[in-house]
């Protein structure tokens, strides 16, 4: 966690039960995952890309677009860190 929760603001990421918020569990998702996402994402499906759809609120009909959508933009979306990666798939769901 340390790599993306060493920032001053990383406290805000837990709740007082010291379980992950939910605006931050696609991030810290898409940061442990990284290898398996890059690699459905490349695909085009895969359970890790279901599962980063699913973060993301991206109902069952929508999901086959998405993931051709990532796959689409592979290129890019792995050469971002973690956050720009998860900004880039959010703008998939838009």
């Amino acid at each position: 966690t340390s790599n993306f929760t060493s920032s001053t603001s990383g406290r805000t990421w837990w709740n007082e039960d010291g379980l992950l918020k939910s605006e931050h569990k696609a991030i810290a998702f898409a940061a442990y995952n990284q290898s398996n996402l890059e690699q459905d994402i490349a695909k085009g499906r895969g359970e890790y890309l279901a599962s980063m759809s699913s973060l993301l609120g991206v109902s069952e009909g929508e999901r086959p677009a998405f993931a051709l959508g990532a796959q689409s933009q592979f290129q890019s979306l792995v050469r971002g860190d973690d956050v720009a990666r998860l900004h880039s798939l959010r703008a998939l769901v838009k």
